[in-house]
C-alpha cells in the first residue's frame, strides 16, 4: 500500500490521503517503502515497546504511591498502639478500683461477737445491700467510661481512615 501512518490505537491510514501530499512527492522524498519494516513488525514493536513502559510506569506510581499513605499507615499504627495501650490501662484501673472498693467492703464488717450481733440485728444484711448498691454503681461508671472511651477511639480511627481512603482515592484518580 506504500507508505502508512499507525496513530496510538494501531489504526493505519494512508500518509498521501491524509498527508494532502500526492503519491509521488511522498517517494521522492522518503524513497522505497519496501526498506520499512511491515504494518505488523510495526505493531507488534510498538506494543512491545508499550508494554514495557507501561509496565515501569505501574511499577513506579505503586512506589509513588506506597510512599504517600506511608506516613498515614504509620499513624495509623500508632494510633492504634496508643489506644490498646490506653485501653489496657484503664481495665487494669479499674480492676484494682474494684478490688479496693470490695476490700473496702469486707472491712466493714465486724468479726466475732459483735459480727455476731450485726447478724442477728440485720446491720449485717444493710451493710451488704450498701456495698452492692456501691459495686453497681461503681461497675455502671467504669462501663460508661470505657464506652466514652471507645467511642472517642473509634472516632479517632474513623478520622485516620477518612484521611487514607482521600489519599487513596486521589491515587486511583491519579492512576486512571
Amino acid at each position: 500500500r506504500g507508505f502508512v501512518v499507525m496513530d496510538h490505537t494501531n489504526k493505519v491510514y494512508s500518509l498521501s490521503r491524509h498527508g494532502g501530499i500526492s503519491t509521488r512527492d511522498i517517494k521522492n522524498r522518503l524513497g522505497s517503502s519496501d526498506q520499512l519494516p511491515t504494518v505488523e513488525v510495526t505493531k507488534s514493536k510498538i506494543r512491545s515497546t508499550f508494554n514495557g513502559e507501561i509496565l515501569k510506569r505501574i511499577q513506579e506510581l505503586k512506589r509513588q504511591h506506597e510512599q504517600e499513605i506511608l506516613p498515614a499507615l504509620e499513624k495509623k499504627a500508632l494510633l492504634v498502639h496508643i489506644q490498646k495501650a490506653e485501653r489496657r490501662e484503664l481495665s487494669d484501673h479499674q480492676r484494682v478500683k474494684r478490688n479496693l472498693v470490695a476490700m473496702a467492703g469486707k472491712d466493714r464488717f465486724r468479726r466475732g461477737i459483735r459480727g455476731f450481733f450485726d447478724k442477728v440485728t440485720g446491720k449485717e444484711k444493710r451493710v451488704r445491700l450498701v456495698i452492692r448498691k456501691e459495686v453497681v454503681t461503681l461497675k455502671r461508671r467504669q462501663t460508661e467510661t470505657r464506652q466514652m472511651m471507645i467511642f472517642r477511639h473509634n472516632r479517632d480511627r474513623g478520622e485516620l481512615q477518612r484521611e487514607i481512603s482521600k489519599i487513596r482515592a486521589s491515587q486511583s484518580k491519579a492512576g486512571s
